[in-house]
């Protein structure tokens, strides 16, 4: 009953009330929306830097590796203070994630292994 009399009373000041809360929850979900988006760019970014890391990884694996062996080149963890030993798969990806990190101070790779090297645990 009061709000009623209210309205009837100040119908100007209702029109603008109804205005600022619509035009505040229009802000909101736009805020709202941009940050969903962005998040979701962030994570398809990541997703892609992630496959792209599994490739090189899987490319190594399956082309460079068995070129070595035949070849009868050695792999170890550290390899590069000698010139005829070849790093492991891993080796590789975690001297290429160094890498990125120096590139770009946002990057960061790690990789995670049920049977770790002995010397990485």
């Amino acid at each position: 009953m009061i709000l009623k009399q209210w309205v009837s009373r100040f119908p100007h000041h209702c029109v603008a009330i109804l205005i600022v809360l619509t035009l505040a929850g229009y802000m909101g979900g736009v805020y709202y929306f941009a940050y969903q988006a962005r998040k979701q760019a962030a994570y398809d970014k990541a997703q892609s830097f992630l496959e792209s890391i599994i490739g090189m990884h899987q490319y190594y694996s399956s082309e460079i590796v068995p070129r070595i062996k035949a070849s009868g080149g050695k792999f170890k963890m550290e390899y590069a203070d000698e010139a005829d030993v070849f790093p492991y798969p891993a080796a590789v990806s975690i001297d290429l994630g160094r890498v990125l990190k120096k590139v770009n101070q946002h990057l960061d790779t790690k990789i995670y292994s049920e049977f770790p090297f002995p010397i990485r645990r």
